[in-house]
């Protein structure tokens, strides 16, 4: 394997050494597709070849940015920095659960905090989006009664979108790309309705969930494609490529982020032809059962996947 590429696959397996290992009996239940039965070149070589593709310079690839949150900075232009201290000084425990482990000071949480109005009643209510004591960002939201700070909202990772409609939030997106920096994302979609007496409640409307470095097409049709899975078993990949060697970050089967059963529905948005093989980029409808998955996050409630199939195992071919 090339120098780089060998540093490449010790890195990621440093990065993702948290992710948990497959038992013997999901190995033994696993579905055997035709690309696992091929004979296959030595896992070095595939590997290498993976490589080679992934990190081309020709190849767009999605990713996901962590840091201060980029949409709630660009959303709120200016603060009042006098009243977050404020807010700091008498009502901490709200952002730090009166952990006493929490040793930020409130100077360096201050720029993960902001004002908002949620509800539409002239108040500014408080957004925490920032550090924890643990791994990764959490979100909060913490509602303003005439200076009667109120938790309503609490979950891990960032805000990407806040829409309002009629001068209250109406729908929250949260990006969570897990523990560890490991390689599964979840993108959470909340419908926010409000209750008589004019507080939040949210709702999980939908999630889907894809791979931190996933190839995106270079161009999408002007209509999305529906299709359905005609094989017995057919899997979804992060790129246009089959990796059936271990991944360094995945897990002991390559690429693979999802497998599905005959007749699993989802919308083709794009498709590439690369090295002799037609793939079409999709987003798998929710309603499918996975039959297997690398990621246990995607099983913990209905999501849509995001990755590349071989055309020739869906309807469309």
């Amino acid at each position: 394997m090339k120098l780089k590429h060998l540093i490449t696959t010790i890195s990621l397996l440093s990065l993702f050494s948290c992710q948990s290992a497959p038992s013997d009996q999901q190995r033994n239940e696993r579905p055997q597709t035709d690309t696992l039965k091929n004979a296959r070149l030595p896992d070095s070589v595939l590997l290498e070849k993976y490589h080679d593709y992934l990190f081309s310079d020709k190849l767009p690839r999605y990713r996901y940015k962590d840091n201060i949150p980029p949409y709630l900075t660009k959303l709120v232009k200016q603060k009042d920095t006098t009243a977050l201290l404020y807010f700091l000084a008498n009502h901490l425990g709200l952002i730090s659960d009166n952990d006493k482990a929490w040793h930020y000071s409130n100077q360096e949480i201050l720029p993960y905090l902001f004002e908002i109005d949620i509800n539409g009643d002239g108040q500014k209510d408080i957004i925490y989006n920032g550090v924890t004591l643990g791994e990764g960002n959490i979100t909060k939201i913490i509602m303003n009664n005439n200076q009667d700070f109120k938790k309503v909202f609490e979950t891990m990772q960032d805000i990407t979108k806040m829409s309002f409609a009629n001068g209250k939030l109406a729908q929250l997106s949260i990006a969570n790309p897990g523990c560890c920096a490991d390689a599964q994302v979840l993108d959470y979609d909340y419908t926010v309705t409000f209750t008589t007496d004019n507080q939040p409640s949210f709702k999980l409307n939908n999630t889907i969930g894809h791979t931190r470095s996933y190839e995106l097409p270079k161009a999408k049709y002007k209509n999305p494609l529906p299709f359905h899975v005609k094989e017995q078993t057919a899997e979804i990949r992060d790129c246009c490529f089959d990796l059936n060697a271990e991944h360094p970050a995945y897990g002991d089967k390559g690429n693979m982020i999802a497998v599905y059963a005959k007749n699993a529905k989802g919308m083709a948005m794009a498709e590439k032809h690369e090295n002799g093989t037609d793939w079409l980029f999709v987003l798998m409808d929710k309603e499918n059962k996975i039959i297997e998955t690398q990621f246990p996050s995607f099983l913990e409630q209905p999501t849509q996947i995001y990755g590349w199939i071989k055309k020739k195992y869906t309807s469309l071919n």
